[in-house]
């Protein structure tokens, strides 16, 4: 983690109320953008719509974010959107495992990505 966590009030099942450290929700939508670069899961795409959806953030902010982080992989738009591809095709699997609140349909993602101009390599590659 690069942003401090942050304390939150929780309260479990049971009703008892906690304080729980969670992470910085700029960094959670930097993991996420990773996420969608380096794995095949659709859920990460619709997390990812949400974040920017609800907290409209400044791509370039993640991004800087994002430089501070550990990059093992190049995070790229084209990585990105060849996830994409590969997601949308088990989408109807993973809809069954995720419980969603709303619709997003497979062309707001792809202009999502289309906004993600992401170039990041690791250390010492160019």
């Amino acid at each position: 983690m690069v942003l401090p966590a942050k304390e939150i009030e929780y309260k479990n099942v049971w009703g008892v109320k906690t304080k729980v450290n969670v992470m910085d929700i700029k960094e959670i939508c930097a993991e996420k953008i990773r996420a969608a670069n380096d794995r095949i899961r659709y859920r990460d795409f619709y997390d990812l719509h949400l974040l920017f959806e609800y907290f409209k953030f400044d791509l370039e902010e993640i991004i800087e974010l994002m430089k501070k982080k550990e990059v093992r992989k190049t995070i790229s738009q084209k990585n990105i959107f060849n996830n994409w591809k590969l997601a949308r095709q088990e989408k109807e699997i993973e809809l069954g495992r995720i419980y969603y609140a709303e619709n997003i349909t497979d062309l707001m993602i792809e202009n999502l990505i289309g906004k993600l101009k992401v170039s990041l390599n690791p250390a010492g590659e160019k």
